[in-house]
């Protein structure tokens, strides 16, 4: 019989609601103006995946329908909260608070690392330069992957945990950003003078200074078109490594891709991500805080 609502949508939806009403401060901010009509494309996708949940969801034929169904309405409640996540996110511009890069480089020399040292090693290496730089570049392709498997071949309940763990992940993350807001080593330097350096990384100065503008503009335009990845600490490029590699685990040789990809991955983050180490450090904790929420969220509506 088709479900409606499994225990995985409730959670996720509650969170989508969250930050639609968190939202709803774009109309009293006077910092940052939403182009709402750049993200309306956000309607026809989501009316047409819930088409397909409810088409296949009923006619539940045979086990491919119910995955279909279930793939469909999670991709829906996904692709609704990365936009009203996106919106949470720059609405964070509104409090004008400090930013912290400053604290959390102290934190990384407490530990004795030398940022920039290490990007140094890391570009002194051709090959281990244009490795990194591709690995890091691959993580989008990576979770869009591993989300069609884990939705449509996968274990389905570790597709709900996945998914709910992910939203969450992202939630605390924009959460923490908020309010110690920072955009990394590499924009920090930058700020302090560091000139362009000779070797190539993914995160470029001119992407660094608009970063750092945007902290400094009055008035920030927010559109679907053109948005710019925030958050440095917790690192979200760690996050996604971890939750590529606990959903890909099902799965054979995806698994060791999956590994030896965000391996370089993980040694990308501070070069060419830019992030103090800190950052991927606070990245792999909420990784695994989320797991561990999103588990503990559905087995406490299991027994309910």
């Amino acid at each position: 019989m088709f479900n409606l609502l499994t225990k995985g949508d409730i959670w996720r939806l509650s969170i989508v609601f969250g930050f639609v009403l968190f939202a709803l401060q774009s109309f009293v901010c006077k910092r940052v103006f939403i182009d709402w009509e750049s993200f309306l494309w956000t309607i026809p996708s989501t009316c047409l995946l819930g088409v397909i949940w409810l088409f296949y969801g009923l006619r539940n034929a045979n086990s491919i329908d119910s995955r279909i169904s279930r793939f469909a309405i999670v991709t829906a409640q996904t692709v609704l909260f990365s936009n009203v996540a996106v919106i949470g996110n720059y609405l964070g511009f509104c409090f004008k608070r400090q930013l912290y890069d400053d604290h959390i480089a102290v934190l990384d020399s407490y530990f004795g690392i030398n940022w920039w040292n290490y990007v140094l090693w890391i570009k002194s290496n051709a090959f281990l330069a244009n490795l990194t730089t591709g690995a890091y570049d691959t993580t989008g392709a990576q979770i869009f992957i591993i989300f069609m498997f884990s939705g449509l071949k996968g274990s389905p309940d570790k597709f709900e945990r996945f998914t709910l763990a992910t939203i969450l992940a992202t939630a605390i993350t924009i959460v923490v950003w908020i309010n110690f807001p920072t955009f990394g080593a590499l924009p920090l330097y930058y700020s302090h003078g560091l000139t362009q350096p000779a070797f190539e990384l993914a995160m470029s100065k001119t992407y660094a200074m608009e970063l750092l503008d945007l902290h400094k503009s009055n008035l920030i335009h927010v559109n679907a078109n053109h948005l710019l990845g925030l958050i440095g600490l917790p690192s979200y490029h760690a996050i996604l490594a971890i939750f590529t590699v606990y959903a890909a685990w099902e799965f054979p040789l995806l698994r060791e891709l999956a590994i030896i990809i965000n391996f370089m991955v993980m040694l990308s983050i501070p070069a060419d991500g830019g992030h103090h180490f800190f950052d991927m450090f606070a990245g792999m904790v909420v990784a695994a805080v989320s797991l561990t929420l999103a588990n503990w969220l559905l087995q406490q509506k299991n027994n309910s």
